[in-house]
């Protein structure tokens, strides 16, 4: 994961859209700017809210422009901010890594109730994009119900399943080794840390198909706790 530059995460976090462009008011920007230097300069921790305000924005795609690159940048900026405060909060996290960016790869020993809806909403954008022609590129059920999943997850995914049945009919045999392995396996330990811990209401984000846009969920909520 590449870093970004304080120019970016100013304008992602607090960046209005405006003819395909991100752009933020000068007095914002510098006083912004001002604020997050230490961070550089004297290695201070990121701001909370600020990771907080970019995870949000992140986990709503249908706010910016789909013909603009707005809703990645944002994304991956928010993804970037979200591991280097993990990593502040836990740099016991990094003795002995030979590659810092393993520590993101998916983890399927971690039952934490938001991570595994997460990785269900990933399971389910991958499998409607796989239905896709040649070509197309449209906004696929799990992107449109982000931001609604992020705060009702559970009762967000029986509408997301049921609009997935088409797509899971049209890949077919194909398909199914997907639906069923993966929907199935998420399913399975959801419904146990339910039952362990009790419903799951999280107003918070979550990320679709990578390891990257999954952590933005909860706060990117990535590593073991």
């Amino acid at each position: 994961m590449n870093s970004v530059s304080l120019y970016d995460v100013i304008l992602c976090a607090h960046g209005v859209e405006q003819n395909g462009k991100l752009t933020c008011k000068s007095k914002l920007f510098g006083s912004e700017m001002l604020r997050l230097l230490p961070c550089i300069i004297y290695g201070k921790h990121i701001p909370s809210e600020l990771v907080q305000n970019l995870a949000q924005r992140a986990s709503a795609p249908l706010a910016f422009d789909p013909k603009f690159y707005n809703h990645n940048r944002v994304l991956k900026t928010a993804c970037a901010l979200i591991r280097k405060q993990k990593l502040e909060e836990h740099p016991e996290r990094l003795e002995g890594a030979n590659d810092v960016d393993k520590l993101l790869d998916l983890d399927k020993t971690y039952t934490d109730r938001s991570y595994l809806f997460g990785r269900l909403l990933a399971v389910a954008d991958k499998l409607e994009r796989d239905t896709f022609d040649a070509g197309e590129d449209r906004v696929t059920n799990a992107k449109r119900l982000w931001n609604m999943f992020s705060v009702r997850p559970y009762y967000t995914w029986g509408i997301l399943r049921g609009r997935l049945m088409p797509y899971i009919n049209k890949l077919g045999k194909k398909g199914r080794p997907l639906s069923d392995r993966d929907a199935g396996d998420q399913q399975h330990d959801v419904s146990r840390s339910v039952l362990q811990h009790g419903t799951p209401v999280f107003p918070v984000s979550a990320g679709i198909r990578s390891r990257d846009e999954v952590s933005v969920y909860q706060e990117g909520k990535t590593f073991k706790q």
